[in-house]
């Protein structure tokens, strides 16, 4: 007697033999069991709805199941690489998109200026690049991506990012988007979806909101004054519209398609570490990254990814990341990763005396230690919330 596993091995003496086939209507796994022992029952068919049981064990996410087995190189370049190019692209056609308004407007002049008094030589007739010298371009430059025109481009490109993603899924996996955290189209999805995502905003409204009482608290940080300008109105809107899908392109890039793909040909914690550790790098180019920040960035990604493995679902997340963005720089006046908001309800400061490690400086508070704070006590809150279930249902089950 044998056991036959997916990949087709056998097995020696085990009464019964197991195949698995995948159901591409339903995106779920129907494990066949044949039982050759004469002494014992009939076959019998059995149908797993449950993400991550089955013959993987609990390495599925979202119920996907590879149709075909990828090699691990290849799988790992075709997951990492697409994103970045994505992102490169989008962003490169909204500077380039935004440089052209700019160059048209008032503004150039004292741009010009400012480059020329940064890059001039100095006595002895030669120009040195440093540090502070490459700072103040960087911070230059993110005054442009506070353009209506930068906003506008980036938010189309976003939507672009989703777009591919759902094209890859819908048309060349000809997967329904349940298998990228996206469920949508059973009974009961779209209300679901609706929930996940006002709880997602709520979170990050408080994760957030936290940040910023205990900046204030502390000492490191004051607020200036409240309220918007009539003529940054608009921009504060345009900010809006753009964080909603950010938020959403990042979350399907990373959470959405590459985690449950790599779970599935490696394990759950190595597609958990590659997709955090993958999204610290994503933010390596932005003003005033550190140690911290980059920490920091991890540890915000396992909370998303954890939290999108509990729910098997990734709209929590979606609007917990779109909020997060939108709360920090425009509610509360902070750098959201390096970039400057020129359009925030509060305008908030740092305190002179107060120390970058805590407050992370130019990068905001993502570069910070009560960032670090934070997000390791809402991972420890949801680690716990989880386990608390989780014995629940099985004392339920006895």
């Amino acid at each position: 007697m044998r056991q036959r596993n997916f990949f087709g091995f056998a097995k020696y003496g085990d009464p019964t033999y197991t195949f698995l086939k995948y159901s591409a209507e339903k995106d779920r796994c129907i494990v066949m069991i044949e039982n050759t022992n004469p002494l014992s029952e009939a076959p019998y068919l059995h149908v797993s709805d449950t993400p991550g049981k089955g013959q993987s064990g609990g390495k599925l996410i979202y119920n996907y199941q590879p149709k075909k087995a990828w090699p691990a190189v290849g799988l790992l370049a075709c997951q990492l690489v697409l994103p970045f190019v994505l992102v490169a692209t989008v962003q490169s056609i909204a500077y380039m998109a935004a440089f052209v308004f700019y160059l048209r407007s008032d503004a150039v002049a004292g741009f010009m200026d400012k480059l020329t008094g940064i890059t001039s030589p100095s006595a002895s007739g030669s120009v040195t690049f440093d540090s502070s010298m490459f700072d103040s371009i960087m911070k230059m430059l993110m005054g442009v991506m506070s353009t209506k025109p930068f906003l506008i481009a980036m938010t189309a490109g976003y939507l672009i990012i989703i777009g591919v993603y759902l094209l890859i899924v819908r048309v060349i996996e000809k997967r329904s988007t349940q298998t990228m955290g996206l469920p949508f189209h059973e009974a009961g999805d779209k209300r679901r979806a609706v929930f996940s995502y006002t709880r997602g905003l709520g979170i990050g409204l408080c994760m957030m909101l936290a940040v910023f009482l205990l900046l204030l608290v502390t000492g490191q940080a004051r607020v200036a004054g409240f309220g918007l300008d009539a003529s940054a109105v608009s921009l504060f809107v345009l900010y809006i519209f753009m964080w909603i899908p950010q938020g959403a392109s990042e979350e399907i890039m990373t959470r959405g398609y590459m985690l449950p793909r790599l779970s599935a040909k490696f394990s759950r914690p190595a597609a958990v570490a590659v997709t955090s550790l993958f999204f610290g790098l994503l933010h390596t180019g932005n003003s005033g990254f550190s140690i911290i920040a980059f920490i920091n960035l991890i540890l915000i990604a396992v909370f998303f990814a954890m939290f999108s493995i509990y729910t098997q679902e990734i709209w929590t997340v979606c609007a917990v990341h779109s909020v997060w963005n939108f709360a920090q720089g425009n509610l509360f006046g902070f750098e959201v990763s390096g970039i400057v908001p020129t359009a925030s309800l509060f305008q908030t400061e740092s305190i002179k005396t107060g120390s970058d490690i805590l407050t992370g400086g130019d990068f905001g508070p993502e570069g910070g230690l009560i960032v670090s704070g934070v997000i390791v006590f809402s991972l420890i809150i949801l680690v716990l919330i989880h386990q608390k279930r989780r014995a629940k249902k099985w004392t339920k089950t006895q």
